[in-house]
């Protein structure tokens, strides 16, 4: 056709030329070829950019809108705005019915292609523009885009935050479309169903995010067009995810069953995506059930299916997989399994350069540490941390920031159990060095622990002054916090000051110290603030011992056995232990 009329002055052949340009980018974007594709629609532009017949200017209308969709799918985005809004500009004003169309088109690309770029604002007031120009529409193609613009101005609203206007917006899809039979607005409205359950569910309505999730599959359940196909399984999906938040695990466990029976054998990536993940989540509803065996079996159905998948999403699943079967076998004391499990997923995903394996690779590396200090691998322990280092020392991600401080913490605890004081104090403040003025919950929760941990290495050095200092830092900085990890530093900081007091002969300071645990932390239900109470209680009865304070000391011990002598938790069973010798101890002095 080009080679033949492309030079034709003719009016039906110039249609034709630019119709066949026209068709020739669609099916180069059809087949990837991006560049081509816009190269192509160039040409449309340059030959009849400037034409007056209105078929000809539909064509270049639709040239211009395909080259901005091709250059968003190749991640040019403001290229692809400059496009659409030379639509816009040139077309924005057009009563031509294909013109108008074309013109909504653009404007909700470039809605979406903002809200690519973060830019949410502006997003919204460009769906708005749709809904003012376009919303009173009768055609069937303006209808669409309407509905369109008004499902991607309630994902915007999420993205803002805004949840409860994105859960009006996508009502309005349904009050307006909602009976809609045209395939595109059927679309429309499941898509709105669907992000409607999501953000709900952001917004801890589980039960409501459910009842929109069976929504969907009532209204779309039967249906057979691959894209409401793709929104059934993925709100059943969710549907799961708000039962196990719920805790209904059994039947969060039948949901996933669910996803599997109707679309285990599909083969399209976005349905197998789905199956992969709610394999996986079946995985973890059966460990909040303690069936750790067919937990793990799920994770290996993961690995069955889709172990030598290439898509990105499908890798990521895959490597969750591994990880979550590597802390279930730590769980059944099967350490020496977990280890491999762990090596497994550096072998298949230690080079890779996508964040979300980078992140399961740190996290795989961290978990191997460790399990290898449970079994006493306390140098090969230290060396896995050391490669976590050296992998992912500089990441920037805050996942990865999160796990090379945890392998910093855990590197100085276990040099501190290996006598290696120095050397913790210096990892340790290596800790304090890189993440000290951290915001982050995760990194603020690793420098207390540091810190803490810092502290009791001076203890061991005999650095008793040192030590003080640095559990006062600790309550400096985090003595309000009320997030419970913080806390329980917080708890033990205090504790440790009162030990180091002791040491330093400060016995009435001691006491006081050990007071201050009991008066901040003496109703806690949480296990670890319960067991540094009872520390707390053990340590003043020694103080009180030491200052021959006996009646006052048995006293205390006797405190100890009325609120843990039924405990069941091992630490706090020693801790019983301890005050009954230590109470007896004193009586038989008294009775000599």
């Amino acid at each position: 056709m080009l080679r033949r009329f492309g030079d034709a002055a003719e009016p039906a052949l110039r249609e034709q030329v630019a119709m066949a340009l026209l068709y020739k980018g669609m099916t180069q974007g059809q087949l990837n070829q991006n560049e081509a594709e816009i190269v192509t629609y160039d040409e449309v532009l340059r030959r009849f950019g400037d034409a007056a017949e209105p078929a000809l200017r539909e064509t270049v209308v639709r040239a211009l809108v395909n080259k901005g969709v091709a250059q968003g799918q190749l991640n040019q985005n403001e290229a692809a705005l400059a496009t659409y809004d030379k639509v816009l500009r040139r077309f924005g004003d057009a009563a031509d019915p294909g013109l108008r169309e074309q013109v909504a088109r653009a404007t909700v690309n470039k809605g979406v292609t903002q809200g690519q770029l973060h830019q949410n604002e502006a997003a919204k007031a460009t769906f708005d523009e749709v809904l003012r120009r376009f919303g009173d529409a009768a055609e069937p193609a303006l209808r669409e885009q309407v509905a369109m613009a008004t499902v991607n101005k309630g994902i915007v609203q999420g993205k803002l935050n805004q949840n409860e206007a994105a859960i009006a917006t996508y009502d309005e899809v349904l009050r307006r479309f909602g009976d809609a039979a045209e395939p595109a607005l059927r679309e429309q409205v499941a898509m709105a169903l669907l992000y409607k359950g999501i953000t709900q569910g952001q917004l801890s309505q589980n039960e409501a995010a459910i009842a929109t999730y069976d929504e969907v599959l009532r209204r779309f359940g039967d249906a057979a067009e691959p894209a409401l196909l793709e929104t059934v399984a993925r709100a059943t999906f969710n549907k799961g995810i708000a039962q196990g938040k719920l805790n209904q695990n059994e039947a969060a466990m039948a949901t996933y069953d669910e996803v599997l029976r109707r679309f285990g054998d599909a083969a399209e990536p976005a349905l197998r995506e789905t199956v992969a993940r709610a394999t996986f989540n079946k995985g973890i509803a059966q460990g909040q059930l303690n069936q750790c065996e067919a937990e793990i079996a799920s994770y290996d159905e993961v690995l069955r299916r889709f172990g030598d998948a290439a898509e990105p999403a499908l890798r990521e699943t895959v490597a969750m997989a591994l990880v979550y079967k590597g802390l279930t076998q730590g769980q059944l004391s099967q350490h020496e399994a977990e280890i491999a499990t762990y090596d497994e997923v550096l072998r298949r995903f230690g080079d890779a350069a996508e964040p979300a394996l980078r992140e399961q690779v740190a996290m795989a590396l961290v978990n191997k540490g460790i399990t290898q200090g449970q079994l006493n691998q306390n140098e090969a322990e230290i060396a896995t941390y050391d490669e976590v280092l050296r992998r992912f020392g500089d990441a920037a991600e805050p996942a990865l920031r999160e796990r090379v401080a945890m392998a910093l913490v855990n590197k100085g605890v276990t040099q501190g159990q290996l006598n290696q004081s120095e050397a913790a104090m210096a990892t340790f403040d290596e800790v304090l060095r890189r993440f000290g003025d951290a915001a982050e919950p995760a990194l603020r929760e690793q420098v207390a622990m540091a810190t803490v941990n810092k502290g009791i290495a001076q203890g061991k050095l005999s650095q008793n002054e040192a030590a003080m200092a640095t559990f006062d830092e600790v309550l400096r900085r985090f003595g309000d916090a009320a997030e419970p990890a913080l806390r329980e530093q917080v708890a033990m900081a205090t504790v440790n000051k009162g030990i180091a007091q002791g040491k330093l002969s400060q016995n009435e300071a001691a006491m006081a110290t050990f007071d201050e645990v009991l008066r901040r932390f003496g109703d806690a239900a949480e296990p670890a603030l319960r067991e540094t109470v009872a520390m707390a209680l053990l340590y003043k009865g020694i103080t009180q011992g030491q200052l021959n304070q006996n009646d006052a000391a048995m006293a205390t011990y006797d405190e100890v056995l009325r609120r843990f002598g039924d405990a069941a938790e091992p630490a706090l069973r020693e801790t019983v232990a301890r005050a009954t010798f230590n109470k007896n101890g004193i009586q038989r002095q008294l009775n000599l």
